[in-house]
């Protein structure tokens, strides 16, 4: 499942100042400041209209123009933005940690936003129109500190916007559920529909940018001052009055981007490869993986991948080679082999998969003679050491829900499939031979050559014998099942192509 990540824009404005705001608020509060005082940001000629809304008025200050609201005394103040010892580390990104902030469940599309641990430092320099009101000031911070009240809790709130590259991937995704066994919804209803009630959109002054923002409130920010004693108010130098300077810490959760996850395929049809981020090689040197030389020794049973590299790192093979969707496991036993994603026919909803034509794979000619000869046993656990599953979702259809034609090699469904869900088939080895229905081991004994290409797989160090008319015979089957350990799956993750040799060959390389 394809995972994109965009940044935030605007990430200042839209939501340090707003937060600044709401502890500096805070803080006169606390510090039994006029609640009209001036809060003037030293440095910052930006206008004053935010995401988030207007916290401010532009002032003409030449070069140094300052956003600052309507007062008489002034709180003048540097922001300083830092990192916490923690904040690389205790930040998720693509671990879904965050509660989604859009959630579209029926076709897989989820959004949510990535935060990052910020310490704000803000250096104050606070005037005061008088010796008086600088000395009260003074004596109620001593009182604070006589108590221990160093600490505050503060709520903030901040809008951060969607990245407008997230929006069109949206879109875009919208477009392909609509094309085919569509909602007839619109994306405004779909997409509001889908989103959390923290959702609204803000337009500038003029109307001429609409942002679609997500409302947040933290709790439980702590933030405290720096200085063990109050700071002693001195003459200002500049602006008369006095001044007292000082620093006041605070941490709190920054929106810093937002990650878009979405399937491969919605409604039947495949997102175009545009849509699909490329896989970092598993190598700093960026090389392509070599096959490992156990390899060789199945050179003749299958072609292989030669040098090509596998990005799916599973042992089992994939199609299309960048679906991320997990195997459910249903049987420990039951080592998995090749899974395809499956695009249905609209015009036939009840046709699966041919077994002759699965993507760049094909079964070997001895493997189809065996599945011809188990028949419907594929499906039936136990009944045939090479086994094949179709997938609903997450959901294996039940045996009596396929049935497969020995004479076409085609599976078919007893019901029309749902065109707004994803199938896969899946094929499998049971490698518990010792479970396998008497039937199906009688089988295999007597198909001995092709019963050691499995075998070599599974147990290589275990292969049996067979007899001048190529069968196994009874008891070196049962030394094969006596040596086998059964605590243990059979060591073929070291394999290059996985445990997929024995029973297909590459026809993307059968030519060369």
């Amino acid at each position: 499942m394809p995972i994109v990540r965009r940044q935030i824009k605007e990430q200042h404005k839209s939501i340090i100042r707003p937060v600044v705001i709401d502890v500096v608020n805070d803080l006169i509060r606390f510090m039994e400041l006029k609640p009209n005082t001036d809060i003037i940001f030293n440095g910052y000629s930006e206008i004053a209209l935010l995401p988030n809304g207007i916290i401010g008025i532009k002032t003409d200050n030449g070069n140094k123009e300052n956003i600052r609201t309507i007062g008489r005394e002034r709180i003048f103040i540097n922001i300083e933005e830092e990192e916490t010892e923690t904040s690389l580390l205790e930040m998720p990104v693509t671990y879904p940690e965050q509660n989604f902030i859009f959630a579209d469940q029926d076709i897989g599309v989820f959004v949510r936003p990535i935060k990052k641990r910020t310490s704000i430092r803000m250096n104050f320099n606070n005037r005061f129109t008088s010796r008086a009101a600088a000395d009260q000031w003074l004596s109620n911070m001593e009182q604070l500190l006589a108590q221990l009240v160093k600490d505050y809790v503060h709520e903030v709130k901040y809008n951060y916007a969607y990245p407008d590259e997230v929006i069109g991937l949206l879109h875009t995704l919208w477009k392909y559920r609509e094309y085919q066994a569509g909602y007839e919804e619109n994306f405004s209803t779909w997409f509001r529909g889908h989103s959390t009630n923290r959702l609204t959109a803000i337009a500038n002054m003029n109307g001429a940018q609409t942002d679609l923002v997500i409302g947040e409130t933290m709790d439980n920010v702590v933030g405290n001052w720096e200085f063990e004693r109050p700071p002693f108010p001195t003459k200002a130098n500049q602006l008369g009055g006095w001044q007292a300077e000082f620093s006041y810490r605070f941490e709190f959760d920054k929106a810093i981007g937002m990650v878009i996850q979405y399937p491969i395929m919605i409604h039947n049809q495949l997102l175009d490869a545009t849509m699909i981020p490329k896989r970092r090689l598993p190598s700093y040197r960026g090389k392509v993986y070599q096959k490992p030389e156990q390899q060789t020794r199945f050179e003749g049973i299958q072609q292989d991948l030669g040098q090509e590299y596998n990005p799916n790192l599973t042992d089992w093979l994939i199609s299309p080679d960048y679906d991320e969707w997990q195997l459910p496991v249903f049987d420990y036993k039951f080592l998995p082999q090749y899974q395809v994603l499956l695009q249905l026919d609209p015009n036939d909803l009840r046709d699966v998969v041919d077994l002759k034509e699965m993507g760049d794979y094909a079964f070997t000619e001895r493997t189809l003679m065996y599945l011809r000869h188990v028949k419907q046993g594929i499906f039936g656990h136990h009944q045939s050491v090479i086994q094949i599953a179709v997938f609903e979702e997450d959901q294996m259809l039940a045996p009596e829900c396929l049935v497969f034609d020995p004479l076409t090699f085609k599976i078919r469904s007893t019901y029309d499939l749902n065109l707004r869900k994803q199938y896969r088939v899946v094929v499998y080895i049971d490698a518990d031979l010792r479970r396998l229905w008497e039937n199906t081991v009688s089988d295999l004994k007597d198909r001995g050559v092709w019963a050691q290409e499995v075998i070599s797989v599974l147990y290589p160090d275990r292969i049996p014998p067979v007899d001048e008319n190529g069968r196994i015979s009874d008891d070196d089957w049962q030394k094969l099942i006596d040596g086998v350990d059964w605590s243990k799956l059979p060591a073929t993750n070291t394999l290059y192509i996985g445990r997929f040799t024995i029973i297909a060959r590459s026809e993307r390389n059968a030519n060369r």
